[in-house]
């Protein structure tokens, strides 16, 4: 059977972005549902791949954006969970406000979608013990929110830092340090450490991180493979298969096919973040890269499909 692949998509609206950077702004119309997810699944179907789209649940509830996640769905795409109302600093909020977010999200595609998650995703990676209790009485099968990168940590540290000097205050949140030595493939989390992998047989939720390169640590992700571009991702996502040999998970951002130029985006905004200082065009060319190469020596299954059969 040919190694498994999973592309995951998390659809922060734009506004997700501007909180990062400290910008306050009127940010109208949503590129990321009125163009990008457009493209996302154009692409995807180039491909023939199966993604996994992990939505805020305030998005689900947005008629235009709903119509748009249940034709996903029909294409074959997962529909999953990741949070009401994407709030960073989620891990540190009180249990209530933690389940509040998590079910009110769940409902909230279940009631404007009809489709049922199973899968979970932190706002900003920023998973805690609390979250595996409260997805698993949901009944889910995964959580992928663990991201065991130093290299972002360190960068993410640094931005936050350089948003401060501006005056400003980031709406980010920094994540558990200890989340950084996390296994780098799937494994059954602790229920009390999410970081630590469990030696209970009967658990029956998988934690599937996001990939990242052995030993350095760098990470595979939308961002670092537009910044590589084409050729460099392409060897990037090789040299992981090799450590990476019976699954990979690749997350990517809808942010990430936000064309700079034609679709509404603030200046603020552009000036800031790095991915919309690329073209659309160099944008598709690095995903078409990394989607080809992976074609050829990976079967690619949504995050609920990978869950099922590394399961077994």
């Amino acid at each position: 059977m040919m190694p498994l692949c999973s592309i995951s998509v998390d659809l922060d609206p734009i506004w997700c972005y501007a909180s990062i950077h400290g910008i306050d702004s009127n940010l109208g119309p949503d590129a990321v549902y009125d163009s990008a997810l457009d493209r996302l699944l154009e692409l995807f179907g180039e491909f023939g791949v199966h993604a996994t789209f992990f939505v805020v649940g305030q998005d689900a509830k947005v008629e235009r954006r709903a119509e748009k996640l249940v034709k996903a769905a029909q294409l074959g795409h997962e529909i999953a969970n990741h949070s009401l109302n994407h709030r960073y600093d989620l891990a540190k909020q009180p249990f209530e406000v933690l389940r509040a977010e998590i079910d009110g999200a769940h409902q909230a595609i279940l009631d404007h979608c009809g489709l049922t998650c199973v899968g979970y995703r932190a706002p900003g990676y920023n998973v805690d013990p609390r979250v595996l209790e409260i997805i698993a009485g949901l009944g889910y099968t995964y959580d992928s929110s663990i991201f065991p990168c130093p290299p972002y940590y360190l960068a993410k540290a640094t931005v936050m830092a350089l948003i401060r000097l501006r005056g400003k205050k980031s709406g980010s949140s920094m994540v558990d340090a200890r989340t950084l030595l996390a296994p780098l493939k799937p494994y059954t989390p602790r229920i009390d450490a999410v970081h630590r992998r469990s030696r209970d047989s009967k658990s029956n939720l998988l934690e599937l991180p996001m990939c990242v390169l052995p030993i350095s640590r760098f990470p595979l992700i939308g961002t670092s493979l537009l910044m590589a571009k084409g050729t460099l991702s392409s060897l990037m996502i090789k040299v992981s298969a090799l450590y990476h040999r019976e699954f990979i998970n690749i997350e990517l951002h809808g942010i990430d096919l936000v064309d700079p130029i034609h679709d509404e985006i603030p200046n603020s905004l552009r000036e800031r973040q790095p991915d919309l200082k690329i073209s659309l065009d160099s944008k598709l060319e690095t995903f078409r890269a990394v989607l080809s190469t992976l074609s050829k020596t990976h079967q690619f299954v949504s995050c609920r499909d990978a869950t099922s059969q590394l399961s077994r």
